[in-house]
């Protein structure tokens, strides 16, 4: 598959701030990747040099191939085939929904009116030209704002926290349609959001970033069950790292007893670990006699997230169902069911190799 999208070593500074350090990334033509983090962590700067509105101060950025950033060019946003989608959508208050989507094709064009018709039609908004922006849901204006960025044929859409501005409800609903609309489109998209919920349902792959780094660019399954830095650990997904030591023979000593599993070869015996342990690793058996006490309680619908504190201090989680509910105070037998070992030296080491994680599906 061709290629779309390449960062070399970009780096963008503000003064002394590095806002972006080295990042370094690949996306093939028709996927959907994502730059997830929180607050400052760099990803909006990496979008906005992408597009052409901020420069580089080392590194290249390559669309399709073409140089459009780097030491030898700077090639103005208008001429980068770059589509974006602003935070608070921007559209035109004074146009219809047809003015707004033509408002990047030449006037005149003989398809001007085909065109948007077809992009109404891929948005789910067919015969909604006439109207204006305010006669809109925010999902609608949403779709509006996709189908304008994609009426001129961009070779990417980038997206900024395009989903902020929406309600819960939206933001759970708006992801999944967003990603079928683009991938009956078959264009390349790249969005940049703190929510991981979002960057789940809406990409292929995810960079999660922090301090201006890239952490891992990988697909949200293999970023959940094999995360290189215990950054992406605590950002992605809950959990908690529990201290250990690596015995032999596929050990590892904890407060929560032996953990079994595959010890890599580079956490040889005796090496101090943190354990990244899951809520959906722990199994709760409310007996009374066990020597856990439930410390804290969230009711999710369909479970509670329990926080349990073992006798030693340390705490972790559980996913129950809620129809079981264990009340706070209430002693418990926790049960560990990790299916893989992901470990992190505690002299702070990149993660041990889980080669016996689970494999992504896809």
């Amino acid at each position: 598959m061709a290629e779309a999208l390449r960062l070399e070593g970009l780096t963008v500074r503000y003064g002394d701030h590095t806002a972006v350090a080295d990042v370094s990334l690949e996306m093939e033509a028709g996927t959907i990747g994502c730059l997830l983090g929180p607050s400052g962590c760099g990803k909006t700067t990496a979008l906005r040099t992408i597009a052409g509105f901020e420069r580089p101060d080392a590194g290249r950025v390559l669309l399709q191939g073409r140089e459009v950033a780097g030491p030898a060019a700077s090639i103005p946003p208008e001429h980068r085939r770059v589509g974006m989608v602003f935070q608070d959508l921007a559209l035109f208050p004074h146009l219809s929904v047809a003015d707004n989507i033509a408002f990047g094709l030449p006037r005149g064009a003989a398809r001007r009116r085909e065109r948007v018709d077809e992009l109404l039609a891929l948005v789910g908004l067919p015969g909604a030209g006439p109207r204006y922006p305010h006669h809109l849901s925010g999902g609608q204006q949403q779709r509006v704002a996709i189908a304008r960025a994609l009426a001129p044929e961009p070779a990417i859409l980038l997206l900024d926290e395009p989903f902020s501005s929406l309600d819960v409800a939206l933001r759970e609903q708006l992801p999944r349609e967003l990603r079928g609309i683009l991938q009956a489109a078959g264009i390349t998209a790249l969005l940049v959001t703190h929510d991981q919920t979002e960057a789940f349902a809406m990409a292929d792959r995810v960079g999660v970033m922090s301090g201006g780094a890239l952490c891992q660019w990988d697909t949200p399954y293999n970023l959940y069950h094999r995360p290189a830095t215990p950054f992406v650990a605590d950002f992605v997904g809950l959990g908690v790292r529990l201290p250990g030591t690596v015995l032999a023979h596929g050990k590892v000593e904890t407060e929560l007893g032996l953990l079994e599993g595959a010890v890599p070869s580079d956490c040889p015996m005796g090496r101090q670990v943190d354990v990244l342990v899951r809520p959906d690793d722990i199994i709760l058996d409310p007996d009374g006699q066990g020597t856990a006490q439930v410390e804290e309680r969230v009711f999710r619908g369909a479970d509670y997230l329990y926080t349990l504190r073992l006798p030693g201090g340390s705490r972790l989680l559980s996913l129950a169902p809620s129809h079981n509910a264990y009340a706070v105070g209430t002693r418990v037998t926790v049960r560990p069911d990790l299916d893989h070992l992901v470990l992190f030296p505690r002299d702070g080491g990149p993660a041990c190799a889980v080669e016996e994680a689970p494999e992504d599906p896809d």
